[in-house]
Order: structure tokens, then sequence, then C-alpha cells
């Protein structure tokens, strides 16, 4: 691979929505990690009041798992066919819950909540686009 080719596929990675990109070869070994910004600190806002203070609720976790880009969706990785996947299988906030493929690549389908997965929208091998909902899930401590 080129530096050219190298420095193209840093620029495709910079302006895609994916995290992380490693490529292994046997002459070739490359990985991209994105590092999130930190946010600006802001001043702190005293009121003087207790009535002028607005609590603000929590962002409530997506009931969806969502597809991190355009590929062939895999429940699980192809090195490891047995794997359980599907309805009712609890899962952790930072978990693999699957992959999309492109080519050579897998990327992970990562949940960003605690829960269980209620249903499995997304047959095996199909292709989605950016933002598919691939699962849906119970939060934990979510009363149905």
């Amino acid at each position: 691979m080129s530096f050219t080719e190298i420095s193209e596929l840093c620029r495709a990675f910079a302006a895609s929505h994916f995290e992380e990109l490693e490529l292994d070869s046997a002459t070739l070994s490359v990985r991209l990690v994105k590092k999130a910004i930190s946010p600006r600190q802001t001043l702190p806002v005293t009121a003087t009041t207790q009535s002028a203070r607005l609590l603000l609720p929590a962002a409530a976790p997506s009931p969806v798992i969502e597809s991190p880009g355009i590929g062939s969706f895999l429940p699980f990785h192809p090195a490891r066919r047995y794997d359980v996947y599907g309805q009712e299988r609890t899962i952790t906030a930072g978990e693999t819950v699957g992959f999309i493929q492109i080519g050579f690549l897998l990327f992970p389908v990562i949940s960003h909540s605690d829960g269980v997965i209620q249903e499995v929208l997304v047959k095996p091998g199909t292709t989605v686009d950016y933002g598919a909902a691939l699962f849906k899930l119970r939060c934990q401590g979510a009363i149905e």
C-alpha cells in the first residue's frame, strides 16, 4: 500500500462515522482510532431561588441498536459462528452485539445501554444502511 493510498484511507476514515479501523496483512498493519474531543468547560450557573433551578431529565437510552455504517449485518464474528445471539439475550453497555461487514473489514455494532434484546430486526447477511435499526432493546429497569 502506497503512502497516497494510506493518506486516502485516513481521509475516508476521518469522514466516516466509524470510531476505529484496523487492517492487517502479511506486509502491512494499520490501526486508526478517533479520539473524542472533550467539550469545553462551562462556568457553573447558580440560581437565587429554589424555583429558579431547572432540572433536566437525563436523556433516555435509545430503545434500538443502530448500524454504525453501510454493509452486511452479521450477528456474530465469522470465526465464532456458534455465539449466542437473538431475543432475550442480556447485554451490557459497550458490549459488541454484532458486526457490519464491508468486504474483508468488520465493524462492531456496540450497545450503548444495558438491557435485553427484545427482537432482532434484521436477518443475518442483509445489507443495511447507516443508522438502520438492528435490534429492539428493552432497557434495564424498564416496565412493560
